[in-house]
């Protein structure tokens, strides 16, 4: 009886390890979002939305937000004689999926890019 509690101990734990590994490999990509995999600290693939397995321990995410975004400038002058003048500015921009492995080598996030 004792040996059969043994075998059931170690095979609990085999089973939460294999699940601690491989529960948290899975992941989705949302619409509207590309996801760039880096292995070993390499960037080497972006992911459209669907769901994915990439092994957790060796490789991690990062997502991109690929809608249509907008940044807003605000600004003061004044003009030759003294008047003031306010004006805004906004710049609509979109990521291309094909160029987010690009960016994330070279950028990192979107926050580097919309400073």
């Amino acid at each position: 009886m004792k040996k059969l509690g043994a075998i059931g101990v170690v095979m609990l734990i085999i089973v939460g390890t294999l699940f601690t590994l491989i529960v948290p490999s899975f992941f989705t990509v949302r619409t509207g979002e590309v996801a760039a995999i880096r292995t070993f600290g390499v960037v080497n693939e972006a992911l459209q939305p669907g769901l994915y397995f990439r092994f957790w321990p060796i490789s991690d995410r990062i997502y991109y937000d690929v809608t249509i975004r907008q940044i807003q400038f605000t600004f003061t002058a004044y003009s030759i004689d003294a008047q003031n003048v306010q004006g805004s500015v906004t710049i609509q921009y979109q990521l291309d999926a094909s160029d987010i492995i690009t960016v994330a080598e070279q950028f990192g996030t979107l926050g580097m890019l919309e400073q």
